[in-house]
């Protein structure tokens, strides 16, 4: 029974070798942005990093991050096969739908008083994680 959900499991995530390998790189570069953002925003919050030069060094450094984070998204679409490229953009329009929606709450949970609503950011991840795992699982 294990055995065949591995199976499974594989069948519908499986890749070329080439596009494990760059979404690997890709996952890399994502953690590695999410964890810059982390501390940058606990370290800027919470008066570790003080204000002016410092908080923008640490800002840049995160922003730098996600440009690298940006550039791996880009080598691992050029480089996927037509199918992998369908369940990207498929996923895309979902998370970027769901952030437009969530924004949108968002505001109007703002003005209604409601606070400490989820990011943004976190809606469109999810919804782009969601997107991708259907993909697979669709088109497997």
């Amino acid at each position: 029974m294990m055995e065949q959900a591995k199976r499974s499991l594989w069948v519908w995530c499986a890749m070329s070798e080439r596009d494990r390998r760059n979404q690997l790189r890709l996952v890399g570069w994502i953690f590695a942005w999410a964890a810059a953002w982390v501390l940058a925003s606990a370290g800027i919050g919470r008066g570790w990093v003080p204000g002016g030069a410092p908080a923008i060094t640490v800002t840049l450094l995160h922003v730098l991050l996600g440009g690298a984070m940006m550039l791996a998204f880009r080598r691992f679409l050029r480089e996927a096969d037509e199918l992998q490229r369908r369940i990207q953009l498929e996923a895309l329009a979902l998370g970027f739908g769901a952030a437009v929606v969530g924004a949108a709450a968002y505001r109007l949970l703002e003005r209604a008083g409601a606070t400490d609503v989820s990011d943004v950011i976190m809606i469109l991840a999810v919804g782009y994680s969601v997107g991708v795992i259907a993909g697979q699982r669709r088109y497997a």
